[in-house]
Order: structure tokens, then sequence, then C-alpha cells
């Protein structure tokens, strides 16, 4: 519980935060597990990974595991993933050609190709 003291809050009042979904906890003990072993970009090849590993048995799509791993420093297998995500023809698919997130992929001839497929604009 977390006092709110500011204007218009009552100084006794207070406020209970929930916890994260219990479904995700795996996915934030992977992340510990990797950074643990080898800092930030392990830790995000360590929730890739287990992302990747759902993929087909949960809700999880392809575009996410493809971030993922952008952010390990992993661009081959982001880019298989994001290969991945045009064959299931994933939702989110179009948006990764937009935010900064993928700008580590841009100048790939993959990502590239990709985006041909998509008949997006340069």
């Amino acid at each position: 519980m977390l006092d709110h003291k500011g204007p218009g809050r009552s100084p006794d009042r207070k406020t209970k935060f929930s916890r994260p979904d219990p479904r995700l906890s795996p996915l934030f003990e992977a992340f510990e597990r990797g950074y643990k072993e080898g800092g930030y970009r392990a830790g995000w090849k360590r929730y890739a990974e287990y992302r990747a590993a759902g993929f087909g048995k949960t809700h999880w799509n392809p575009t996410r595991a493809a971030g993922s791993y952008v952010k390990a420093g992993e661009n081959a297998l982001a880019l298989d993933w994001l290969e991945k995500a045009f064959e299931a023809h994933d939702p989110n698919l179009p948006y990764v050609f937009i935010g900064p997130g993928y700008d580590p992929l841009r100048s790939e001839p993959r990502f590239q190709t990709l985006r041909r497929k998509m008949n997006l604009p340069q």
C-alpha cells in the first residue's frame, strides 16, 4: 500500500496495487535468469526463447518473440520470427516497420524483402 500525498488527495488514503498476471511470471523469471547469467542482452535472449517455445501453444504471436530477439541483439533470430509472423498472418507485423524497436533490422535484406512481400512503402 502506498500513501497518496498530493493535491486533492487525503493523506490517509491508501492504494493497493495489484500483482502482475501470474501467467507472466515465467517470462519475468526467464529474463531474470538470463540477466544474472550475462546481463541485459542475455536476459532478453532467455525471454525470447521462452516466448518462442510457447508459439503455437499459447496466444503469443511471433512478433513478440522477434521483438525480444532484437533487444537481445540476435538479429538473425528476430528475422526468422518475423518471417514466421508473415506466414502466420500475425496482425502485429505491419507495426514493426514503423516502430523504432526494429531499427537494428532496417538495413537487413531479409527485412526489406519482408516489407516488399507485404507491399509496404520503403
